[in-house]
C-alpha cells in the first residue's frame, strides 16, 4: 500500500508495480473464447452502447474513440437517463457494453436489465467473480478483483479494463484492417512525417 509519509520515489516504485501486477493478473484470468465471442460480436453489431460510471465511464469513452476509427455507430454517455433512452431504441442486431469493476452499479445494473428484456445482446467488463452484471450479460470479460471498491485512486480497475479494451481492439482491428485502413495509417504517417520516405 501507498502510505502518506513515501518518498515521492517510493510512491512511484509502488505504483509501476500496481500496474504491472494488474496487467499481469488481467492477462492471466482473460477468457479466449469470451474474447473471440465479444470480438465478433462488435464487428456483426450494427449500433453499440457504451456505458460506465466515473472512472469505467472514462475507460468506455476511450473504447468508443477507438472504434469510431473503424466506422462503428457507436454512443457512449456519461448520463444515465440519455442512454437508457438510446437503450430502447435498440435490437438484437445492435450490442451494449457496460463497463463496472464491481458489477453492481445500480445504473449499470438496470441498463443490462433494460436490454436482456429487448434481447439486446451485451458485454460487461467487470472484476472476476459473481455480480449482477456478470449473471445479466451474455458475454463477460473479466478484469482483476483485488481493488476494494472504496479506493480513492483506482489504480488496479483502470489498468485492468485498459488492457481488456486494448486486447478487444487490437484483435478487432486485425480482424477488420483492409486496404482502406491500411490507406488510412498510410496518409497518417504522411501527415506527420512529409519528408519521410
Amino acid at each position: 500500500d501507498i502510505n502518506l509519509n513515501d518518498t515521492l520515489q517510493d510512491v512511484n516504485r509502488k505504483v509501476q508495480a500496481m500496474e504491472k501486477s494488474s496487467i499481469d493478473e488481467t492477462h492471466s484470468i482473460v477468457n479466449l473464447h469470451a474474447l473471440d465471442q465479444a470480438v465478433d460480436l462488435i464487428i456483426t453489431s450494427h449500433k453499440i452502447v457504451i456505458f460506465g460510471v466515473g472512472s469505467s465511464g472514462l475507460v468506455g469513452k476511450e473504447l468508443e474513440y477507438q472504434l469510431i476509427k473503424i466506422k462503428k455507430d457507436i454512443n457512449c454517455h456519461f448520463d444515465a437517463h440519455i442512454s437508457r433512452n438510446i437503450v430502447s431504441t435498440l435490437s438484437k442486431n445492435d450490442l451494449i457494453i457496460i463497463i463496472s469493476h464491481s458489477g453492481e452499479t445500480p445504473e449499470c445494473v438496470e441498463l443490462l436489465k433494460l436490454a436482456e428484456s429487448l434481447k439486446v445482446p451485451s458485454i460487461a467488463i467487470t472484476k472476476m467473480g459473481q455480480s449482477q452484471l456478470s449473471l445479466l450479460a451474455n458475454i463477460v470479460l473479466h478484469t482483476t478483483s483485488m481493488e476494494h471498491a472504496s479506493r480513492l485512486i483506482p489504480i488496479r480497475s483502470k489498468i485492468s479494463q485498459i488492457s481488456v479494451i486494448n486486447m478487444l481492439l487490437t484483435n478487432l482491428f486485425i480482424r477488420k484492417y483492409d486496404k482502406h485502413l491500411f490507406q488510412q495509417t498510410q496518409s497518417r504517417e504522411k501527415r506527420k512525417y512529409p519528408n519521410h520516405k
